[in-house]
């Protein structure tokens, strides 16, 4: 028989030696991508790339078949594009390294899944979305669901899904009502939190943007989401809506009771923590906001797994290399592989682009901001119904649009990029929030994405436009 990516030899789990090897170029690679970032030399950014390169050749064959596609083509435009204006090979490994930092942020992110998987936070969600023996009433249901998913899938990017969903039942609980409203509270996660790989992006692609302007444009528009979801849900009736959210739930689907009390915070004060010490860091710190969110990913992580689990069993868990994020390397490999090729694919469609440069501003110029921005966002929420990933489209728009364009308004444009995101990720089958969650509730990603959520997205892109448009830039004016 072959065997598997691990054997058990008496009780020790014997990884190959590609993958230990990976593990190992990744691991190394964290402090010199962090370093990178931090002094903006030449050669920490060519040993950050080397160390990436070498990463993406140990996990190429652990990558999905659409993925390597989709890298191989990445790569190929836009250092074919570099080539033809002359680029040098040391240019070519500093693209790649260009957005290696948002790969040590997936692996930062993914670290925190650890500690919060964890039998224990699934009862303390399920004591405060269901209420008293599951009576809450069906609306406040709907919204502690859509703040709770929002909120910890802000702190803990995906990993909140592994507390979130157990904690809300069985199959039963998540035909409805219940998920439309996780899977819009989650989603628009991704508008704002400096711990999505995608605000990353949008953030190197608009470095004068900066994360305080970014909040400005971003954050207000959250609480009228919420609005709508909640109007969407009244339209329902009262009956309608009470039975989409039943708490009942089979006894085989029901949460494993927590047992005796675990070593370890409550998941709040985790969550909590982790905001407190990324926001402290920042202010005190100088460099990128960003390198202090991945450090504070990466504290929090280890400060969370040693105190919920001791030291002996937290470096078990540190040095198996399929548990760096779980579910598995592998999985994370496939994003740090798309987000590690946007690099070039930036610096190659800058240069495809730059020609055309002078028509763009002119059509920009003549249409009113909203209607722009409005452009932004449903360039990028059309692509992806091509298949093109949102990061490619980002880097696209990012790259047609000229400084002169852009210059006093990038954090506008940076919102409404992350706006064509959000669109993505909740009415587009292509995306992999809208098929994750399809495959939770059984329906098929089109039916999950557009057929419940296009109304509400098409409200949110035009309630976004209007925003960025009359009321963000004097609030980023006002912090800024």
């Amino acid at each position: 028989m072959k065997p598997g990516p691990a054997s058990q030899a008496g009780g020790t789990r014997i990884w190959p030696r590609r993958t230990r090897a990976a593990a190992v170029v990744m691991l190394a690679a964290v402090p010199l991508v962090l370093l990178a970032w931090l002094f903006k030399t030449p050669g920490w950014g060519l040993a950050a790339g080397i160390a990436l390169a070498a990463y993406l050749a140990l996990t190429w064959q652990d990558l999905r078949r659409p993925t390597r596609r989709v890298v191989g083509a990445m790569l190929a435009i836009g250092w074919a594009a570099q080539l033809a204006t002359g680029a040098a090979p040391d240019d070519l490994i500093r693209a790649l390294s260009a957005n290696a930092i948002v790969g040590v942020l997936i692996v930062a992110c993914g670290l925190l899944a650890v500690p919060a998987a964890s039998p224990r936070y699934v009862a303390e969600l399920t004591r405060l979305v269901s209420g008293t023996e599951g009576r809450r009433p069906p609306l406040g249901r709907l919204a502690l669901v859509f703040w709770t998913g929002h909120v910890l899938g802000a702190l803990l990017n995906i990993s909140a899904l592994s507390v979130l969903l157990p904690a809300l039942g069985g199959a039963r609980a998540r035909d409805g009502r219940l998920m439309r409203s996780l899977h819009r509270g989650f989603g628009l996660a991704g508008f704002w939190s400096p711990f999505y790989a995608t605000v990353a992006i949008v953030l190197i692609a608009y470095p004068g943007a900066g994360w305080p302007g970014l909040l400005a444009a971003t954050l207000p528009i959250i609480p009228a989401a919420f609005l709508l979801d909640m109007g969407a849900a009244l339209r329902h009736g009262r009956t309608a809506l009470a039975r989409s959210v039943e708490t009942a739930v089979p006894e085989d689907e029901a949460p494993l009771p927590s047992g005796p009390r675990r070593r370890g915070p409550s998941l709040w004060l985790a969550a909590g923590g982790l905001a407190a010490l990324g926001i402290g860091l920042d202010l005190v710190m100088p460099g990128p906001t960003l390198v202090w969110v991945i450090v504070a990913a990466l504290a929090a992580a280890l400060i969370w797994m040693i105190w919920a689990n001791g030291t002996a069993a937290t470096w078990d868990r540190l040095i198996r290399p399929r548990l760096i994020g779980p579910p598995g390397m592998t999985l994370q490999a496939n994003e740090i592989a798309v987000f590690a090729a946007a690099g070039p694919l930036a610096a190659g469609l800058a240069a495809i682009l730059a020609p055309a440069a002078g028509s763009i501003s002119a059509v920009a110029d003549a249409m009113p901001l909203w209607l722009a921005i409005l452009a932004v966002e449903f360039v990028i929420f059309g692509l992806s119904h091509l298949g093109v990933h949102p990061v490619a489209s980002i880097l696209l728009v990012a790259g047609a649009l000229p400084a002169e364009v852009v210059a006093g308004r990038e954090a506008v444009f940076a919102g409404a990029s992350l706006a064509g995101y959000t669109l993505t990720l909740l009415a587009s089958p292509f995306s992999v929030t809208g098929q994750v969650f399809a495959s939770l509730t059984g329906a098929s990603p089109w039916n999950q994405t557009v057929t419940r959520n296009i109304g509400y997205a098409l409200l949110l892109a035009l309630l976004a436009a209007f925003w960025l448009d009359i009321g963000a830039m004097a609030l980023v004016g006002a912090i800024s």
